[in-house]
């Protein structure tokens, strides 16, 4: 199932799979980078977002989302790795994008790192093409019309 967040059930955990899933790949680029438990759930309240669960469970795996004028940014998106494979970030994208557009988004776009070759194909999937290379972060902009 996917739901709307509720911070005081999901933050700690959300934290643990940004430290598990997504921190490890932005290493790679930037080897001394850190992220808080502050700096995280503040990341996440300025967002929309969703996770998934099981009846009873806590989630294991989310989506972040922030408008920009009529541009859905894909902040973070990862599911934990024995869900991985198993349609879930497939799911969670389609609830990201069905959200942008009743927000009346023409784009989404997001960053991924430039080694992350697995979320690249799985974004390039989806329909996202790159637009751009960040040298200084060592990521790809992607992006897709809505």
């Amino acid at each position: 199932m996917i739901r709307l967040r509720v911070p005081v059930r999901d933050d700690l955990h959300l934290y643990r799979i940004v430290v598990k899933r997504l921190l490890p790949k932005a290493r790679i680029a930037e080897p001394k980078l850190k992220l808080s438990k502050k700096e995280t759930y503040l990341r996440l309240k300025k967002a929309k977002v969703y996770v998934s669960i099981r009846a009873g469970k806590p989630p294991f795996g989310f989506i972040s989302l922030v408008l920009k004028e009529r541009i859905l940014f894909i902040d973070l998106l990862a599911v934990e790795a024995s869900n991985v494979n198993r349609g879930w970030g497939s799911r969670l994208m389609t609830v990201g994008e069905r959200y942008g557009k009743r927000m009346g988004c023409t784009f989404a776009r997001l960053f991924v790192d430039e080694d992350n070759e697995h979320a690249i194909a799985f974004y390039q999937n989806k329909g996202y093409e790159i637009q751009d290379y960040m040298p200084l972060v060592h990521c790809y902009l992607m992006q897709k019309a809505l």
